[in-house]
């Protein structure tokens, strides 16, 4: 019962102070779907699958366009799953593990990420003992993160989880009758978890710093959790599916601490010894202050101020009739809003930079129609002379401009 206890209270408290924060860009394009009612695909493009979308657009059907309350619940669900790696291993030190590192602000867990529901996915399989729900989990865990699907390859045959294989021909099946039957929502998909990442890639390749900070900065956070790991279970074959999925994403060109949330699974799988779980605990909780205070000052400064101002530019908006477009990165200001983009694509960092077909519609839909609202934010990459619009609210850098 107390180690149950412990497990309630860990992913509770991480949710309870997550739920505090204010949203990043990254965060609030996963939230389009369920606080702006946009489409994946047809209202915007982005570089993940739309798992990650309708994760979210179910928690704000559950618990409504709060995002306090989706905060709160996702974070804590994702926490729980270290109660269920304890009731099918019995270890509750494995269960302690994963719910420490899979909510950690050194990962940047509060941050949009796609990590944290595959590594869920990729503990529960290996946990389980059962080669259905294992095909079934990891095949979740692929849809949810393209990336991991080498490292899935490879646990199928070391462990011999055949039931993949007619899983993956289903997913292909999927497809080929999507792409007959919804030629548009096939072109969607494709765009979004295909065309856009490679070209993010290929954008990238020869431009990375070799480990820039934040590769560092994740990096030290994690090496002695996986010391302690590979230190528990020194079995080559049970590393090689992390170690794969670390390659690939290194190949991406850039490293950042949430890309490393996958590995959790593997980590808190490996079955620590109890002292070690409780002093990296111990570390972690202690150098973040017990978590109190301001999460983004703390772990992403950068990100604390606009962050704050897309909140109340968007709250602002939010009873404003009439369609808006965000300059800038920015992308919170719509969830804050409750208004969908307007033109078919956001400004998301990185993405934008690639969407070369999106972003040529959306000046001739601009030009053909300007939307009534717009709210200039940092680094926009189209510079939009805003003639015909009056500015009528201003907070910080970023300004709302009506159109007379």
């Amino acid at each position: 019962m107390i180690p149950l206890l412990i497990l309630v209270f860990i992913s509770f408290y991480y949710a309870w102070r997550y739920s505090r924060t204010t949203i990043d860009p990254d965060w609030a394009l996963f939230n389009l779907p369920g606080f702006t009612g946009a489409h994946y695909g047809r209202d915007f493009v982005d570089c993940k699958t739309p798992a990650v979308h309708y994760w979210y657009w179910t928690l704000t059907r559950l618990v409504g366009r709060s995002v306090p309350n989706v905060k709160f619940i996702h974070h804590l669900l994702v926490g729980y799953g270290g109660i269920l790696i304890y009731l099918l291993t019995g270890n509750a030190w494995n269960g302690i593990a994963f719910a420490v590192l899979i909510n950690s602000g050194f990962l940047l867990a509060f941050h949009g990420n796609v990590g944290q529901i595959p590594a869920v996915c990729v503990a529960v399989a290996i946990g389980c003992g059962n080669p259905y729900l294992a095909a079934a989990m990891t095949s979740l865990a692929v849809l949810y993160e393209p990336k991991l699907l080498p490292s899935v390859a490879a646990m199928m045959l070391i462990y011999g989880w055949w039931l993949m294989i007619p899983f993956g021909l289903m997913g292909i099946i999927l497809l080929l009758c999507m792409r007959k039957l919804r030629p548009a929502v096939f072109c969607w998909l494709w765009e979004s978890s295909v065309t856009i990442p490679r070209r993010m890639k290929d954008k990238r390749t020869g431009k990375g710093e070799w480990v820039p900070w934040y590769t560092s900065f994740g990096m030290l956070y994690i090496l002695p959790w996986v010391i302690a790991a590979v230190w528990a279970r020194p079995d080559v074959l049970y590393w090689i599916p992390p170690v794969l999925y670390l390659l690939l994403t290194g190949v991406g060109g850039v490293i950042r601490p949430n890309h490393l949330l996958p590995l959790v699974a593997w980590i808190a799988m490996a079955g620590i010894s109890p002292e070690w779980v409780l002093a990296l605990w111990a570390v972690d909780w202690l150098s973040a202050g017990l978590y109190l205070g301001n999460i983004w000052h703390r772990f992403y400064l950068a990100l604390e101020e606009p962050n704050q101002e897309a909140k109340i530019a968007g709250e602002w908006l939010k009873p404003m009739e009439g369609d808006l477009w965000v300059s800038g990165i920015h992308t919170g200001v719509y969830v804050y809003a409750q208004k969908p983009p307007t033109y078919g694509m956001t400004e998301q960092i990185e993405v934008r930079s690639v969407a070369f077909e999106r972003r040529r519609r959306m000046v001739d839909k601009w030009s053909r129609k300007p939307p009534k609202w717009i709210a200039l934010t940092m680094q926009p990459e189209l510079q939009l002379n805003p003639q015909g619009y009056q500015l009528v609210y201003e907070v910080g850098d970023t300004k709302i401009g009506r159109k007379l």
